[in-house]
């Protein structure tokens, strides 16, 4: 008696593979032949089967997408590390911001870092320091200083992974000029924006 057989739409569970009107004997599903490709398999017939292996396909490709978009997103978010940094841990416990401004690069104007002047009332003593945005955890060059009224004027300058400062000076009852700039990669400097060409920082007095 002749060996009856069908004609079959095969999508393996294992590998994806379709195979196309393939002649498989009755009686032998599930042996491995004529394929041979281990695992369980998913009989597809006819015009239904078809659609429902391109939805197969289809399925996969956005789970792909959303695992990818995903991947993406981790990487951005690991890419901008936050600094430890912080005004008050550089000049210590007691000192309070009396004011602050921006550092921007001069062509994106996107934000760099930002110089602070603290104050301590208890001591009488201000403290600057410039804590960066940008480049973290690199070494740039970022620069803080602090000049207070007959005093020598207190700079710290050099490449910094996260801060510049601090730097220290008796203020109380007198006035006293700070700021302070950034350099990026290519070591083009960046100045705060209050910057007074004249004077060379921002001017405040206690």
């Amino acid at each position: 008696m002749a060996t009856r057989s069908r004609r079959w739409l095969w999508l393996s569970s294992c590998s994806g593979t379709l195979v196309r009107n393939t002649e498989w004997p009755l009686g032998t599903f599930g042996t491995g032949s004529p394929v041979d490709d281990s695992g369980p398999r998913i009989r597809i017939r006819g015009n239904r089967g078809k659609q429902m292996y391109r939805t197969i396909r289809r399925l996969g490709v956005v789970l792909a997408l959303a695992v990818g978009l995903v991947g993406t997103a981790g990487a951005t978010a690991q890419a901008a590390p936050i600094n430890p940094v912080t005004p008050q841990s550089s000049c210590g416990l007691g000192y309070v911001v009396q004011d602050q401004d921006p550092i921007r690069h001069a062509q994106t104007g996107a934000l760099l870092g930002t110089v602070y002047l603290l104050y301590n009332p208890m001591v009488g003593y201000g403290c600057t320091v410039t804590v960066k945005s940008a480049y973290v955890g690199a070494l740039t060059r970022t620069q803080v200083y602090l000049a207070a009224q007959y005093l020598p004027t207190q700079v710290d300058d050099g490449n910094r992974l996260y801060a510049a400062g601090p730097t220290r000076a008796y203020v109380k009852g007198g006035c006293v000029i700070w700021g302070g700039f950034m350099a990026d990669p290519t070591g083009t400097i960046h100045y705060h924006e209050r910057a007074n060409p004249a004077i060379g920082g921002i001017g405040t007095c206690f």
